[in-house]
C-alpha cells in the first residue's frame, strides 16, 4: 500500500477535512433517521462520534504513512461496537460514510488511495467482528480475580494485604506494579468498555488503585536507596490517561528515582516548560492513543529547542506503531516499564 502512496494524498485530505466531516456527519444522521431497521437507535450520537474520532485517527495515520497501524487501531473500534451490542451495520455505516466522503469531494488518483485501506477494513468487518466475539485479542497479561474484586469494590486495605502477601515472584513493590497492578488496571479499563461493570464500580477501582500507588512507595519493603537520578512523568497532550504515568512514577520511585510527576492533559509549551525548568535526568511521556501522535511530536520538537540535551522515553499503546517516527525526532521507544527503566539507566546522564 506504501508504494501507490503519492505525496499529495495527505495534504489533500487534510485540505478536504472539514467538508469531508460534514459529509460523513449527514450522511450518518440520514442513514440512522431513514433506516430504523437497521437497529441503528442503540449507537445513537455515538455514531457520529465515533465516526469523529476515527477521523482524527486518519489524518495522523494518513499524515505519517503509518497505514501498517490502521487494522489494529481500528479494532478498537470493533471491540467497542460489539461490547456496546451496536454491532456489524452501525460501524459499517461509519466506514461506509468516510468512503463516500472521501470518493465524492477528493478527485483521484488520491481519493483512491486515501478510500482503499477504508474499503479492505469494510470487505473484511464480518471477520474482525467475529475474532473480537471470539476472544478480545488484546494480549493483557493474567489479573488476580481476588485483587480485582477488592478493586472494585473500593477496598483498599484488602487490596494492599493481599500485595502484600502475593507469592515470591511478584514479592518487591516493582513487581506489584508490573505484575499485579498493571494487568488489573488494564482489565478494569476493558471491563469498562465491554459495559461489564458499572461506572461507579470503575471510579471505586480506579480510586483504589491511585491510592495504592500512593501507598506503594512509602512502605518499608519498598524502600529503596536513592541513585541520584531523577525523573519528569507526564501525559502526551490531551491524554487524560493519569493512571499510566502515576503508575511509572511509583514504580520508578521503587528503583531509586527522584520522580515529579505532570498527570495529564496538560499543554505542549507547559511540559516543555516543565522540563526545561526542571532539568530531569530523564523525561518519560505516555501516549495511549494514536491519533494525538502530533501533539507528542510537538512536546519532542519543543524540547529539541528549548531543552536539546535532554533525554526522553516515550510509552504506551500509541506509540508501538510509529516507533520509527518517534526515533527520528530523538525519542527513545519502550516496550514497557522495565524495559523503559533499562533504557533511562542507559541515557541518564550520570554513571
Amino acid at each position: 500500500m506504501s508504494d501507490e502512496w503519492s505525496d499529495s494524498a495527505a495534504p489533500v485530505f487534510d485540505s478536504e477535512y472539514a467538508s469531508i466531516l460534514a459529509v460523513v456527519d449527514q450522511r450518518i444522521h440520514l442513514e440512522w433517521r431513514a433506516h430504523p431497521e437497521q437497529h441503528l437507535d442503540a449507537a445513537g450520537g455515538h455514531l457520529i462520534e465515533a465516526a469523529r474520532h476515527l477521523g482524527r485517527l486518519l489524518r495522523v495515520i494518513y499524515r505519517h504513512r503509518l497505514l501498517d497501524a490502521l487494522r489494529d487501531e481500528f479494532m478498537w473500534y470493533v471491540h467497542l461496537f460489539a461490547a456496546h451490542g451496536w454491532g456489524h451495520d452501525a460501524l459499517s455505516l461509519v466506514l461506509d460514510s468516510w468512503i463516500v466522503g472521501i470518493q465524492g469531494l477528493i478527485p483521484t488518483p488520491e481519493c483512491n488511495q486515501l478510500a482503499a485501506p477504508l474499503q479492505a477494513l469494510r470487505d473484511d468487518l464480518s471477520h474482525l467482528f467475529a475474532t473480537a466475539e471470539a476472544g478480545d485479542g488484546t494480549g493483557r497479561p493474567a489479573f488476580d480475580p481476588r485483587l480485582m474484586d477488592d478493586l472494585l469494590r473500593g477496598d483498599v486495605q484488602h487490596a494492599q494485604q493481599r500485595l502484600l502477601s502475593s507469592t515470591a515472584s511478584v514479592a518487591t513493590p516493582d513487581r506489584w506494579i508490573v505484575d499485579m497492578l498493571l494487568p488489573a488496571m488494564a482489565e478494569v479499563g476493558s471491563r469498562w468498555e465491554r459495559h461489564q461493570i458499572e461506572i461507579y464500580e470503575e471510579h471505586l477501582a480506579s480510586q483504589a488503585i491511585k491510592s495504592l500507588l500512593i501507598r506503594l512507595p512509602a512502605l518499608p519493603a519498598a524502600a529503596a536507596p536513592l541513585i541520584g537520578r531523577t525523573a519528569l512523568v507526564t501525559c502526551a497532550p490531551g491524554d487524560e490517561h493519569d493512571l499510566i504515568p502515576m503508575a511509572m512514577s511509583a514504580y520508578l520511585e521503587t528503583k531509586g528515582w527522584q520522580v515529579k510527576n505532570l498527570g495529564g492533559s496538560l499543554p505542549v509549551g507547559q511540559i516543555v516548560a516543565a522540563a526545561t525548568a526542571l532539568e530531569p535526568d530523564v523525561l518519560f511521556i505516555t501516549l495511549t492513543m494514536l491519533f494525538l501522535i502530533d501533539e507528542l511530536l510537538a512536546v519532542l520538537d519543543g524540547l529539541r529547542r528549548d531543552y536539546p540535551d535532554g533525554k526522553v522515553i516515550v510509552g504506551g499503546r500509541g506509540t508501538v506503531a510509529a516507533q520509527a517516527l518517534l526515533e527520528s525526532r530523538g525519542a527513545f521507544v519502550a516496550r514497557d516499564f522495565d524495559h523503559g527503566h533499562r533504557l533511562a539507566l542507559q541515557v541518564s546522564h550520570h554513571a
